[in-house]
């Protein structure tokens, strides 16, 4: 370990690291083989990347650790013995890919990061021990427009993507890696750099919601969500890996944790309507979904079936910070009243605009339908303890914007 002291700067941390991760990247007779046959139908270049991204993400994850005394486990195995075996960890499979793409001309380096905590590595301490991951940078042209581009690094316009998350696809980053410091292993040019960042905006719902109710309070309700960006990311994994029935179940505990007596009659999935999104199609009943309060009054609370993360606050004290994740969601729900039922009390329109998120939300009745228009964001920070009860008074607002009732009278 006696080498690391010498380590000055991050390009000298780069180009030692080079010398123990790029020869395994070799595209040898075997791996250009493979790369022609991943590519035989790519147009473009991005569509070989594209090809080659999905394989590697597809090799199975196992860790055998090569070279522990010198170089601190970074010593990947050979691409072409990777490609045979069909498993490696994570700076495996980025070699895989590597190896892969220099095969059909395409340069991209291996890349190190810390997964789980982006706010772990120090810029100041030029250091290989500070990561514990390893990922992919493509150079790519300037035509390529992906949201996880870096366009101006010293080694060109770098497209940075994850082949261990078997989940998330080219052009995304897994959250918990976005934002971070991450050293592009390129020699002497090699740098540390700060990982793409996306906006709330690439991970939003959008979701629209037409409901029926009868007079026993009974809901039957069809639910389109479009999720984008990391916020289909677990639909995806349920799906993938434990498949349909699961996913039904996952929204059947979800709708029955905040509508009480719920059956979700189908699911179905499809491509969202924009890249790397995920289009879902529910179908609900709920039972008591209104409330009778009183044999003539009945009490409905629409927004009960928006989407997005559950927030909640209870206590009145804490002793940590609270770290708030970027979220943007929209909903638009509304509900067909039954026959002989009209509008007694409708809540005020909602309108808040902090530090800590946006709070849109407003009811309508019109034509015998009840029609909800809900916008939340939240601002992703770490809040101080000082300024807990500040959180919590925001997103006491956002969920009395989910239970505020819409009072109807039976004529």
């Amino acid at each position: 370990m006696g080498e690391l002291h010498v380590l000055k700067d991050w390009a000298a941390v780069s180009s030692w690291l080079a010398t123990l991760v790029d020869p395994a990247a070799e595209a040898t007779d075997t791996v250009r083989a493979k790369a022609v046959q991943l590519t035989a139908n790519a147009p473009n270049n991005l569509a070989k990347i594209r090809a080659i991204a999905a394989f590697t993400q597809q090799t199975n994850y196992v860790e055998v650790a090569l070279n522990l005394t010198r170089g601190g486990g970074y010593t990947p195995h050979r691409a072409q013995d990777t490609l045979a075996k069909n498993y490696g960890d994570c700076k495996d499979k980025a070699t895989l890919m590597r190896a892969l793409l220099k095969a059909v001309g395409i340069d991209s380096y291996l890349t190190t990061i810390t997964a789980g905590d982006r706010t772990y590595v120090r810029p100041e301490w030029a250091s290989p021990m500070q990561f514990n991951h390893a990922i992919v940078a493509v150079r790519v042209a300037n035509d390529v427009t992906l949201p996880t581009v870096l366009p101006e690094t010293p080694m060109g316009r770098l497209l940075i993507f994850d082949p261990t998350d078997p989940i998330t696809p080219l052009g995304d980053l897994p959250d918990e890696e976005q934002g971070s410091h991450a050293l592009v292993i390129a020699g002497d040019r090699g740098a540390l750099l700060e990982m793409p960042l996306l906006p709330a905006s690439a991970k939003r719902i959008e979701s629209t919601v037409a409901g029926t109710l009868d007079t026993s309070g009974h809901l039957e309700a069809n639910i389109d969500r479009q999720y984008f960006g990391q916020s289909a990311v677990p639909l995806r994994g349920v799906e993938k890996l434990r498949g349909g029935d699961e996913l039904k179940k996952r929204f059947e505990r979800g709708f029955t944790r905040s509508l009480g007596a719920a059956t979700v009659r189908a699911v179905a999935t499809a491509p969202g309507t924009e890249e790397n999104g995920l289009s879902v199609h529910v179908e609900v009943a709920a039972e008591r979904f209104a409330q009778n309060m009183s044999g003539r009054l009945y009490v409905v609370r629409a927004g009960m079936l928006a989407s997005g993360g559950e927030y909640s606050f209870s206590s009145k004290q804490r002793s940590s910070p609270v770290k708030l994740k970027s979220d943007l969601r929209h909903d638009l729900i509304r509900i067909q009243l039954p026959a002989g039922f009209q509008v007694d009390e409708i809540p005020q329109p909602i309108k808040i605009d902090g530090p800590y998120g946006r709070l849109e939300a407003s009811w309508t009745v019109r034509n015998g339908e009840i029609a909800m228009s809900d916008t939340l964001e939240v601002r992703e920070q770490v809040v101080p303890v000082s300024d807990y009860g500040k959180v919590r008074e925001f997103f006491e607002q956002v969920s009395g914007a989910a239970f505020a009732p819409v009072v109807l009278i039976q004529k």
